[in-house]
């Protein structure tokens, strides 16, 4: 799931990300920032936030000399957006009980090549000399923060794999040379097209990895895990859920805010080690068999070959769409992985002795493949235009 939600001040920003019930308390990673932006402010982008230029950025100040960065300053100006990622539930069960390092780096990658899309697509304000018209200017800086369990009920948080990407309301204009005001209304309709782009890498990345994917929808999870198992350790949601029903709630917006005014504090004094525990022990025996099994089918090893070509056909879609460069490079990366694909197609259809180079006869004929021709940079169809047409119009 992905949730693009605005704050309208930079105190509360400060206030969300610094607390210690929710900011670098040992149930969370340190923070990480991101995006083009952050090397025009003097960041070390994939290098730790810290907590001084992080407030200099929520109150439009630039994070090294504290200069104005947009030229506004509104009382109320809107400090950025928290653009949220959320797991599926066996995800997040099955990272919380076994650390595994290939679902955290699954995660992390997945977010930036989202959060990467975005920025592509980032625009801002043209009002000068008359002008009325949003620039692209594909650049932006956020700050990462991933964390690892949910909003405790009764004391007892559930392991909840999620990440918060604040995204700083200030974007560099090239032509302008200055610092404005980002348009993350764009960002923020297109919401339900980067949570699609999200998914389908992140669960990409995951079968790479050797886990059997399950599709439901347009969500995932991972096989193996009974109904019954994800909603024990759904408690947060279905406290929030039967709320609603009580009150009658039933947009999810308006969810969202009941979720606010719901939640309990972080339980800081508790490690991860020490909820691990704890978790494991509501575990029946055969909910545990559920969670060996799917450890099991992810430990059976992929050929080299295919993990590289999943590796390269992952890499070729997530490339965005923006000038001829991207495109160009999108093409060429989309030709490189369907040829990648031709050569393990003809090499297993050779015999052992053909493979080492001794000759022989195949063993079935080999079929031809031929890669997509890159012949034009039309654009891929936005998601507008995607559901106009599900929609039965525009034949």
């Amino acid at each position: 799931m992905l949730r693009v939600c605005q704050c309208k001040c930079g105190k509360a920003a400060r206030n969300y990300f610094t607390k210690a019930d929710y900011y670098l308390d040992r149930q969370e990673l340190a923070g990480r920032w991101g995006g083009s932006a952050c090397r025009l402010l003097g960041l070390p982008e994939g290098g730790e936030v810290g907590k001084k230029p992080f407030d200099l950025l929520t109150d439009n100040r630039h994070p090294v000399t504290g200069e104005k960065l947009t030229v506004r300053q509104k009382a109320e100006r809107t400090s950025g957006y928290d653009i949220n990622f959320h797991c599926p539930k066996s995800v997040s069960l099955l990272y919380g009980l076994t650390s595994d390092p290939d679902i955290l780096a699954a995660f992390q990658w997945a977010v930036r090549q989202a959060m990467r899309s975005m920025e592509a697509h980032m625009k801002t304000r043209v009002r000068t000399n008359g002008q009325c018209f949003d620039r692209l200017v594909g650049n932006m800086a956020w700050a990462s923060f991933v964390h690892l369990t949910a909003r405790p009920v009764l004391g007892m948080p559930d392991p909840h794999l999620h990440a918060h990407c604040f995204g700083f309301n200030a974007v560099f204009d090239p032509v302008e040379d200055r610092w404005k005001a980002g348009q993350f209304r764009e960002i923020k309709q297109q919401a339900p097209r980067f949570q699609a782009l999200f998914r389908s890498l992140f669960a990409g990345r995951l079968a790479r990895d050797g886990y059997d994917i399950e599709w439901k929808g347009d969500d995932f999870e991972i096989a193996g895990f009974s109904p019954a198992l994800l909603r024990k350790f759904s408690r947060r949601t279905q406290l929030i859920e039967s709320e609603a029903d009580r009150l009658g709630i039933v947009s999810d917006q308006l969810k969202d805010t009941l979720g606010a005014k719901t939640r309990e504090k972080k339980q800081t004094d508790a490690t991860m080690t020490d909820l691990r525990r704890l978790w494991w022990l509501r575990l029946t025996d055969e909910e545990r068999d559920q969670l060996a099994r799917a450890e099991l089918h992810k430990r059976r090893p992929w050929p080299g070959d295919k993990r590289q070509r999943r590796h390269d056909l992952v890499e070729a879609i997530s490339q965005p769409e923006g000038d001829d460069t991207h495109s160009e490079l999108w093409q060429r990366q989309r030709i490189a992985a369907h040829e990648r694909s031709r050569a393990e197609y003809n090499r297993h259809r050779q015999t052992p002795t053909q493979r080492a180079g001794l000759g022989g006869a195949t063993r079935r004929p080999i079929r031809p493949f031929s890669p997509p021709v890159a012949a034009h940079k039309t654009p891929l169809p936005s998601a507008a235009s995607t559901q106009h047409r599900s929609n039965g119009h525009g034949r």
